[in-house]
């Protein structure tokens, strides 16, 4: 019905008034305002119409679908530009998006029309869109709703962060930096480069310092003859996103080792190379959502690439406790391989932060559909995830994506010390 109640609450009384007071007392002043707002109904009709039939016009008309490619949180697309039809009087037009969820769709007016700018917080891989126009008088007397399909297909990356800035996360990936192909599998740390955030103050040359200012720390050499074989592996679990940031700068900058393979829950076949570990990353979410993730799939994974000589297991993991961290300790106990575990989050609440939420669950929940796109845990999930993952005799780094740093032991035990303390 595109009469909205407004407008006919406004058609009712114009008629009553028009038909019931106006002719049998023959009041022309009545019938005047009546008629106006027969008038004013009939043309916000006529416009909205108008603005309907322009719309599935220009909708048809639209160029064939191009791929579209950004980065959750920090970038965005503009997909869709429709003309304002400002000689149509009265008329307003707005939409949303139905199909994909997680999206958040804003209308900017610039000279050339009305821009569609559209956001993510959320990885994710689609192949269509579905709108919901809705075109409507200034007054709101008259509202059409027109759905639209869109064949698009449309890419999220996963929000970096400055994961890529870790120097961590480049020290302890790959496992292979070797001086010399019967020297120590670690690497002599021979090499220099310039002191970043995160880096142990025993590698720090203070007499390097001390003349010139600058601070340095011993690196591994990089190595001339690989010998192991990195089997990275994404279980695909709540709070991931995080974990999947460190995935993709992994692949991306080709820091795991020369030989490495990939595979994300969700994932037939196994990644050797960037753009298809990008891809399987990137559709690693709907594996969350359709149940089928929790690392699920990395006992075939190790099944179908482990090699006991020369083989290291390098997984990223969220830092929320879950199904997933029982099902890749049983699927890694089998094999016996050497682990690292790169626990990444958005930060770890303080003591306050987590008894506000624990009394407020639905914060928790809007928290994590907020508009910042940031995924903290509590110091309690962080630690047992940690624990979990030591005793298995993982090497574990806790970083953090935001900053890029590392997030000591002395971190989230403090925290952690200061809320068992309390209770």
């Amino acid at each position: 019905m595109p009469i909205t109640n407004l407008g006919l609450a406004v058609l009712i009384f114009a008629s009553l008034g028009y038909w019931g007071l106006g002719v049998p007392r023959v009041d022309y002043v009545v019938q005047f305002v009546a008629s106006l707002a027969f008038a004013l109904i009939a043309m916000a009709f006529l416009s909205c119409v108008t603005g309907v039939y322009l719309l599935r016009r220009r909708l048809a008309e639209l160029p064939g679908p191009k791929a579209i490619l950004f980065e959750a949180k920090r970038g965005y697309a503009t997909i869709l530009e429709i003309p304002k039809f400002r000689w149509i009087p009265t008329m307003e037009l707005s939409w949303d998006w139905v199909e994909p969820r997680g999206f958040e769709v804003s209308v900017q007016t610039q000279a050339s029309g009305l821009i569609e700018v559209v956001e993510a917080w959320e990885r994710g891989a689609f192949e269509s869109i579905r709108r919901r126009f809705v075109i409507e008088d200034a007054f709101g007397l008259v509202r059409f709703v027109h759905y639209h399909d869109e064949a698009r297909p449309m890419k999220v990356l996963p929000w970096k962060g400055h994961v890529e800035n870790s120097v961590m996360l480049r020290a302890h990936a790959g496992g292979d930096e070797l001086s010399h192909p019967a020297g120590e599998k670690i690497g002599d740390r021979i090499d220099l480069r310039r002191y970043q955030p995160g880096d142990p103050l025993k590698w720090v040359l203070w007499k390097v310092f001390a003349r010139t200012g600058e601070m340095m720390v011993r690196t591994p050499e990089r190595a001339i003859s690989p010998s192991v074989r990195i089997l990275a592996f994404l279980p695909s679990a709540e709070h991931d996103e995080p974990a999947a940031a460190a995935a993709r700068v992994a692949v991306s900058t080709q820091i795991l080792s020369s030989d490495w393979r990939f595979r994300a829950d969700g994932a037939a076949t196994t990644a050797t190379d960037t753009e298809a570990a990008v891809e399987q990353i990137i559709r690693s979410r709907h594996a969350r959502l359709d149940g089928n993730g929790n690392g699920s799939d990395l006992r075939a994974f190790l099944e179908a690439e482990a090699d006991s000589i020369g083989s290291r297991v390098v997984l990223f993991v969220p830092a929320r406790p879950g199904s997933w961290l029982n099902n890749c300790l049983d699927a890694i106990s089998e094999y016996q391989l050497p682990l690292t575990a790169i626990v990444c989050t958005d930060g770890v609440a303080q003591p306050d932060e987590e008894q506000n939420e624990g009394r407020n669950s639905w914060l928790r929940e809007e928290r994590k559909q907020h508009a910042d796109g940031l995924y903290r845990v509590s110091s309690a999930e962080l630690q047992t995830v940690i624990e979990r993952l030591g005793e298995a005799g993982a090497d574990v780094i806790a970083l953090e994506r935001p900053s890029g740093r590392v997030i000591s032991s002395d971190t989230w035990q403090s925290v952690h010390g200061q809320k068992r303390g309390a209770a």
